[in-house]
């Protein structure tokens, strides 16, 4: 991953697809405190049948959780006066807009959704401790799998018939052992 001069890391880019397109950088002394989690987890339904050793599971896909990132903005280390407020002014504006955001870390680090809440601490207007939660809705790996159905041969008049035929042998049995499951109760 490129680290700038002193080793800090790569920039967080917030960049907006809908709207305006702004973008903004948090980079070098902007940058996010270290120990920022990146949650995903597999949606699955789990059922237990009785008398079933295991679980009958459905997936759903998986879903990633809100990505909370925080950390300091400073006029003295931004270099410019005012440059803290903008800064937080601008993660605002992002919000507000309601847009479609992207999340990139790096080169390999991309998450599209939304900015769902930035909080900024005000020390004083030069320094402004900021926390932004992105909730994703895709990541980069999203993929869909697409393949091609099996054509399942349409039935004939003659297997249908067969399958007429099976079923009323069926319902057959099914009135001859109620009846004879009636009997059975009325002797004792």
């Amino acid at each position: 991953m490129p680290t700038d001069d002193q080793g800090r890391g790569p920039a967080v880019v917030l960049r907006q697809l809908e709207g305006t397109g702004r973008e903004i950088r948090l980079e070098e002394t902007t940058l996010p405190e270290r120990g920022v989690a990146a949650e995903a987890q597999l949606r699955a339904q789990m059922t237990w049948y009785p008398g079933a050793g295991t679980a009958s599971v459905q997936l759903f896909g998986t879903q990633e959780q809100p990505i909370v990132f925080r950390g300091w903005l400073r006029d003295a280390w931004i270099g410019e006066q005012n440059g803290a407020l903008a800064l937080a002014q601008q993660l605002r504006d992002m919000l507000l807009s309601q847009g479609l955001v992207e999340l990139s870390w790096g080169f390999s680090f991309r998450r599209r959704g939304y900015i769902t809440r930035v909080r900024p601490t005000f020390d004083r207007e030069a320094d402004i401790q900021y926390e932004v939660e992105f909730s994703p809705t895709e990541t980069d790996e999203a993929s869909i799998i697409v393949q091609d159905a099996e054509a399942l041969p349409l039935p004939s008049q003659a297997s249908l018939a067969d399958v007429l035929d099976v079923l009323s042998d069926a319902l057959e049995l099914a009135v001859t052992a109620a009846t004879v499951t009636n009997a059975i109760q009325a002797l004792f």
